[in-house]
C-alpha cells in the first residue's frame, strides 16, 4: 500500500468513527469535535501554521449570526445528499443532539461500521486550516482528499462572552472514489445554510 493509500485509508477509518458517533463516546474530544485527522507519515502541521490559523479565526466576523437546530436532519434529506454525492445514502439519523448522519447501506469497514456517506455536526469551531471558502456569505474552510473533504462553515464570530466561534462542520467520505468531494458538500452546506431560521 503506499502513502496516499494509506492515508485515504486512515482517513476513511476516522470518518465512520464520525459516522458511528453517538454508539461509542470515544469519537468526539471534550468540546465535540472529532479527533483530528491523522497527517500522512513525512507531514506535520507547523506550530506556526496552527497559530496563524487560531488569529485567522478570531479575527473572521459574521454580519447575520445564525445558531443551528439540535436536529440537523431536518435541513437535508436523503435524496438531496445522494444526488450531490453521487451515491444513494440512508435517511439522516440523529444518534447525537446537533448531529446528522447520512450513510451509505451495506457500506462498511472492517468492524461492520459505516465507512462512505455525510455527516454534519455543530460545535465550537476548533480547527481553521485549508482552502478559504464562502458558503452564503459566510467564511469557511475546506480541506479535501480522494473521495474525503471537512468543510467548517462560520456562522458566530468569537466574542467576549463565547471565546470559541460555532459553526457547521460536515465532512464526506465516498469509499474507492478519488473525485473531489468540496464541491458536493459545499453545495450541500449551502442547502443548510439557505434554511436556517432567521
Amino acid at each position: 500500500m503506499n502513502r496516499l493509500a494509506a492515508k485515504s485509508a486512515r482517513t476513511a477509518v476516522l470518518v465512520a468513527l464520525v459516522l458511528t458517533a453517538g454508539c461509542a463516546t470515544t469519537t468526539t474530544d471534550a468540546t465535540g469535535q472529532p479527533p483530528a485527522t491523522p497527517s500522512a507519515p513525512g507531514t506535520s502541521s507547523s506550530t506556526s501554521e496552527v497559530s496563524d490559523a487560531q488569529a485567522e479565526l478570531r479575527a473572521e466576523t459574521v454580519s447575520d449570526p445564525h445558531e443551528l437546530p439540535d436536529d440537523l436532519c431536518t435541513l437535508l434529506d436523503s435524496g438531496e445528499v445522494s444526488t450531490a454525492l453521487g451515491i444513494a445514502v440512508m435517511e439522516g439519523q440523529r444518534n447525537q443532539p446537533n448531529r446528522c448522519n447520512w450513510s451509505v447501506e451495506g457500506s462498511v469497514d472492517a468492524q461492520g461500521r459505516p465507512d462512505s456517506g455525510l455527516v454534519a455536526f455543530s460545535a465550537p469551531v476548533i480547527a481553521w486550516l485549508g482552502e478559504r471558502a464562502e458558503i452564503g456569505g459566510y467564511p469557511a474552510r475546506r480541506k479535501g482528499d480522494h473521495g474525503v473533504c471537512h468543510l467548517t462553515v462560520l456562522l458566530e464570530a468569537a466574542t467576549e462572552d463565547r471565546p470559541k466561534p460555532a459553526g457547521l462542520s460536515m465532512i464526506v467520505v465516498v469509499k474507492d472514489s478519488t473525485a473531489d468531494q468540496c464541491a458536493a458538500t459545499e453545495s450541500l452546506a449551502r442547502l443548510i445554510v439557505s434554511r436556517l431560521p432567521s
